[in-house]
């Protein structure tokens, strides 16, 4: 159950980066919620964030090294009966962070496409959203 939850997360992922790659070429966006919600096709070539921008070598190893850690970790879990909002919160940090990995690699960049039109807010992916509510699922689990 938990690989069908990580193809999951890759194959949407990669899909609506897919889609989005061919819909909003040249700068097109497209608004919704009063342009509160807007796509739009950003190339990332740093980490979240921004960080590291343009040094694509140190983060794709740094994504592989915090991947393997966090597999490790998460298959060293998986034999105790508890901690399931902590194993799906992996599982969600895992597919997300394979998925922005895959761009790094095949691309040189990660695609980047859902803005909320709020203050300085960052342009981001499905993998990073399932990155960031993996990651609270982990801090709630933890508790």
């Amino acid at each position: 159950m938990i690989f069908i939850f990580f193809i999951f997360i890759i194959v949407v992922d990669q899909y609506y980066k897919y889609k989005m790659e061919k819909t909003l070429l040249h700068g097109i966006t497209k608004s919704f919620c009063r342009d509160k919600i807007i796509l739009m096709l950003v190339k990332n070539t740093g980490g979240a964030f921004g960080v590291l921008e343009n040094n694509l070598k140190i983060i794709i190893r740094l994504s592989i090294i915090g991947l393997l850690c966090l597999s490790a970790y998460l298959l060293n879990i998986l034999q105790y009966g508890e901690m399931y909002l902590v194993k799906v919160g992996m599982i969600f940090m895992i597919g997300g962070g394979t998925s922005n990995l895959i761009d790094r690699i095949l691309k040189g960049y990660v695609v980047d496409f859902i803005y909320f039109n709020i203050k300085k807010f960052p342009v981001f992916n499905i993998a990073d959203f399932f990155i960031i509510i993996g990651s609270i699922m982990i801090i709630i689990g933890a508790v």
